[in-house]
């Protein structure tokens, strides 16, 4: 999926699926290391992933939609009602993943 959004974003730029894939699996590897041998407890664990997972990318996602269609030939761009729909939903959208971030870093770290 991240090589599909970078190449409609940056369709001039290259991009190599299996550099793109190292890099993930890299990430997620050390990231897996790092979480375990903290010893952090399991419903952290589980809010740390839920943010990770749903809260923040839905809301780029959607944010990545909304440029994509403002990239698009006029005549396959969404109507305007259904753009401010869809900048309403990612605002929305925004505000909650920042609140659950919030919530989680507070609990985390106890701010």
């Amino acid at each position: 999926m991240i090589h599909e959004f970078f190449g409609a974003i940056w369709p001039d730029r290259r991009w190599d699926r299996l550099k793109i894939q190292r890099v993930v699996c890299v990430y997620i590897f050390v990231t897996t290391l790092l979480i375990v041998w903290s010893k952090v407890k399991f419903d952290i664990l589980t809010q740390i992933a839920g943010f990770c997972l749903s809260n923040l990318p839905v809301a780029m996602v959607m944010f990545a939609a909304l440029h994509l269609n403002a990239k698009l030939p006029r005549v396959y761009q969404t109507r305007p009602l259904i753009m401010v729909g869809g900048v309403i939903s990612a605002l929305i959208l925004t505000f909650f993943a920042v609140i659950s971030g919030w919530g989680l870093v507070s609990k985390i770290f106890g701010v």
